[in-house]
């Protein structure tokens, strides 16, 4: 953020950076969780399912 906060020629790429440096870190965040639940025995809706 700190590199964006200095751009003066392109503000725009500086957001599309801002965006992309975000995005990337939700995406890591949702690769590293856990999710678990109860599915029924004949398939179903995960029920129960708890994020970590």
């Amino acid at each position: 953020m700190e590199s964006c906060q200095e751009e003066k020629d392109d503000p725009n790429g500086s957001l599309d950076k801002i965006a992309g440096a975000i995005a990337n870190a939700v995406i890591e965040e949702l690769k590293a969780a856990v999710v678990t639940g109860t599915c029924p025995p004949n398939g179903g809706p995960l029920t129960l399912g708890k994020i970590t």
